[in-house]
This record gives C-alpha cells, structure tokens and sequence, in this order.
C-alpha cells in the first residue's frame, strides 16, 4: 500500500511518500505503542492494556479490547498469524491469544517480561523474556501444552532475549541484550558475538535471504555465498547529522531496507548483494 507504519514512546506515525502523519488510537496519548501485522490487511496496536485491530483498506479502526492486567503491567509485545490469531506478551510474564477480537485464553509464564514472540512456520511458537530465557511451545497447545526451555544451562549465551525471527531457510535468529546474536538451527545453538549487542528488533531478511541486524556498532549483514561459506560484515550507516542505527529495521515487498537512525531520520536503502563481499547499499 506503500505506507510505512511506525510505533514509538510518542505514538504511532504513519509515513506515505514524504508526509508524516500522526495516528493516534481515538484521541488517546499513547507514551508506548506496539504494533504488528495481522494478514495483508490489519495492523493489531497494543498500548498499555489495551488492543485495537486497524483495517488498512477501510481505514477504520475497531473497539479497543482491554485486557485484565494489573495496575504495574502493560502490553509488551505482540505477534499475529496468518490465520488471523493475535498473541499479546505483557510485562508480568502473561501470555493471551486474542481470536475474533475477543480474549480465548491466558497463560503464566512467570514474572518475567515476554519481550518477543515469532513463530516458525511449522506449528511452533517461542517466547523470549528478560532473564527467563527462550520458551517453545506448539502453536496450537500455547496455552496449556508443554514447554521447551532454552536458557544459559543449555546453551543459550544470555538469558535476555530482546528479538526473534525466523528466515527462509527455517533458521531461528535470537537477539539479546548484551552477547550478540544466537541462531537456533534443528537444535543446534550457534552464538554470533556481535560488537555493540543486538539493538531493537533481531533484524530482517531481504529477498536473497541476507540477515541484517542493528546494533551499537552498526548495521550487520550475514549472509551464505555461492559455496555455502557463512559470512558477515559490518555497514557503519550514519544519516546527514553523523547519527548512527537506532534500531528499527525492516526489508519492504520491493526489496528496500528502512532503518532508523538515533536522530529520528528514517533512510531507505536499495540492496545489491556482491557474492563473497558486503552488499552495496544506496
């Protein structure tokens, strides 16, 4: 629709061609927003307890759904499947799966924020937290199934999982706060210690499959050449006023990488993948 949509500590702004349009749920003062695909067609926006699903097409917006949390929690994160299902994490540790608008069920994680969830395609949906580590469920029993704990005693390298995301390939890549990234791979745990630690979210995989992931350092790319080698290389980005990556980071349907940078400015980059070298980046 070419519509770029972005959830902030102010709010949520919405960016068609160079306008920037501030859009705020009903009027509300939104001081943190998330937000998340729901299909090709909604966007599901979660501010403090409350969940609002907004039809792109239509231009309007639903009722907003408040969930029953306490006074000192509040929506973390969220993830919507293609099937229309909407997953909310809060700040207590609480998993809810939201279908048709209304709340199915509720789940006791502990007390540790859910700071990402993602699903990986073939039925199983994982919540990272802050200190708890990383928690797999199937998809279908997320609510009372049995869980498959990741954490520093099996081999994760941090127990504060900030991001997560899955590639082509089936991969899972798992960003924490402070020791890199980790890919999870048929159960095998590999450790990527990238300078900087992983900022925002994991990071994003454009058309051919390249990683890219923010951190304090700069934009890092991972990538697999012609001869199946792994390699990874670091882009030191920085906007007119000399600001480096912030976090945000996002491969659109045309194959253009967004990022933002810590001055506020947002810069899209079209990808030229170079074999064995870092892609160029205009």
């Amino acid at each position: 629709h070419g519509v770029l949509w972005c959830a902030t500590h102010g709010g949520m702004y919405r960016i068609e061609g160079e306008r920037v349009s501030p859009f705020l749920v009903r009027g509300d003062d939104l001081p943190m927003a998330v937000l998340t695909e729901v299909g090709d067609t909604l966007l599901s926006i979660g501010v403090k307890r409350r969940l609002w699903i907004h039809s792109i097409s239509s231009d309007s917006t639903s009722n907003a759904l408040e969930l029953p949390l306490r006074r000192d929690e509040w929506i973390e994160s969220i993830r919507a499947s293609l099937d229309g299902i909407v997953w909310v994490g809060t700040s207590r540790g609480a998993l809810f799966e939201i279908r048709g608008g209304a709340i199915k069920g509720r789940r006791s994680l502990g007390s540790e924020s859910i700071m990402t969830i993602f699903e990986d395609g073939v039925g199983n949906l994982f919540v990272g937290t802050y200190r708890g580590g990383l928690m797999q469920f199937s998809r279908e029993q997320a609510l009372q199934g049995e869980m498959i704990h990741y954490t520093t005693q099996n081999g994760l390298s941090e127990n504060i999982i900030t991001r997560g995301m899955v590639d082509s390939e089936g991969n899972l890549w798992i960003g924490t706060n402070s020791r890199g990234l980790i890919k999870l791979s048929e159960r095998n745990i590999y450790n990527f210690p990238l300078e900087g630690g992983v900022r925002g979210p994991v990071g994003t995989a454009d058309r051919n499959n390249h990683i890219w992931i923010p951190t304090g350092s700069g934009l890092w790319e991972i990538w697999r050449d012609e001869m199946g080698i792994r390699r990874q290389s670091v882009h030191h980005l920085r906007d007119r006023s000399g600001s480096g990556v912030s976090g945000f980071i996002h491969c659109d349907a045309r194959g253009r990488l967004w990022t933002l940078f810590a001055s506020g400015t947002i810069a899209g980059y079209k990808i030229t993948p170079r074999g064995t070298r870092s892609s160029r980046l205009v």
